[in-house]
């Protein structure tokens, strides 16, 4: 208290940024000229320049005329539970936000699982329609329906994403569509790059899918084209390139875990015309103790065989400094169990017993009634 004997409260212990406006504040008040505050809240200053919060509470002291001569305030330091009503308010907004993105799920869940139902009859009546039109040699009506087709199809990529979206743990390992996931990773990327980079992709027509966390995928393909997600600019490179395909390997060896490979995968392949990658890095890459420097795209390359090698994956680099790099990321085929499509494509002719074929939507059941009788027309 001896410190403060004899100094202006408002000029020492007031923060310097409000001490001027409180203090003429206090003198107007003293004046007359402004109305007299018996609550309010300000901060000052401790010995040791922290700010705190103070809820004040003032008399008025007057002397023997009725005139105001001064004021007796007493505060309550009221920081900490500011803070914690802070927090607490965070929690609530957060925990409204949660709530939300349950509704948006299950909301997204419930339109794309009647959506599909629908997209399910229009794709199946068009392969239908397009198998008797073609049979019939009607080539100007068979190139209408195979456009139907073809954009119903993306229409069924669009509406696995909003499944997958809608899934409560984005992290839980679930049969992903690698095609549309690329397309859209390579388009944000792209919007992101502006003209500074050229990306490409090219795909088989029908890619299996790969059993993986959908924020885990998103982060193997930000990791393999940008480096984990840092600026794409940072590649050095002017075209990146990336390709999906099915392949089979036979002992290929993999360039992380030196284990020879053979098998069945989906083979995602980046190449970038950048600046390469040096040997003597290329061979201390993978190493738990590395020696060399880490660049952006080898940082990246680090996440993404580490992220595969989780999933039960591999990954190959070639690189050659100053003509770029190409790294072939290989994940399984998740687990096939399409029972409707080795139902259709049984053999069902000749059979003259009754199939009973029950469905939650009259249009699907029709639908696979069709199918059922046209196979035995075939």
């Amino acid at each position: 208290p001896e410190e403060l004997i004899g100094k202006n409260w408002f000029l020492t212990c007031v923060p310097k940024d409000t001490a001027e406006m409180i203090y003429g504040l206090f003198k107007d008040m003293i004046a007359g000229r402004a109305k007299f505050m018996a609550f309010f809240e300000a901060e000052v200053l401790a010995a040791n320049g922290d700010v705190h919060l103070i809820s004040w509470r003032n008399s008025e002291q007057r002397d023997a005329t009725g005139k105001v001569c001064g004021y007796i305030c007493s505060g309550e330091d009221i920081t900490e539970r500011r803070q914690i009503e802070k927090e607490k308010l965070q929690l609530q907004e957060e925990l409204r936000r949660v709530q939300k993105m349950e509704a948006v799920n299950r909301l997204t869940a419930g339109i794309a699982h009647d959506f599909n139902n629908m997209l399910a009859s229009i794709l199946g009546y068009a392969d239908i329609a397009l198998d008797a039109v073609s049979q019939r040699g009607d080539a100007e009506l068979q190139r209408y329906l195979t456009e139907v087709v073809n954009e119903s199809e993306k229409a069924r990529d669009l509406i696995k994403q909003m499944q997958i979206f809608s899934r409560s743990n984005p992290n839980s390992l679930t049969a992903l569509p690698p095609l549309p996931l690329v397309k859209e990773t390579i388009k944000a990327l792209q919007e992101s790059s502006g003209n500074a980079i050229e990306l490409s992709l090219s795909a088989e027509e029908s890619i299996p899918d790969v059993e993986m966390a959908l924020q885990q995928f998103h982060q193997l393909l930000l990791s393999a084209i940008t480096g984990g997600g840092e600026s794409i600019t940072e590649t050095q490179a002017k075209h990146i390139s990336v390709n999906l395909t099915t392949t089979t390997l036979d002992r290929l060896l993999c360039s992380a875990c030196n284990y020879k490979i053979s098998g069945e995968f989906v083979e995602i392949t980046v190449k970038d015309d950048g600046q390469g990658i040096a040997p003597e890095t290329l061979n201390e890459l993978f190493n738990p103790h590395p020696t060399t420097k880490y660049t952006a795209l080898t940082r990246g390359l680090v996440t993404a065989q580490g992220i595969l090698h989780n999933h039960h994956g591999h990954i190959a680099i070639e690189s050659i400094p100053g003509y770029g790099t190409t790294v072939h990321l290989f994940m399984p085929i998740a687990e096939r169990t399409a029972l409707g499509e080795k139902a259709v494509n049984s053999q069902v002719a000749g059979i003259s017993s009754n199939i009973m074929i029950v469905d939650d939507e009259a249009s699907i059941a029709h639908l696979k009634g069709e199918l059922l009788s046209f196979s035995g027309r075939a």
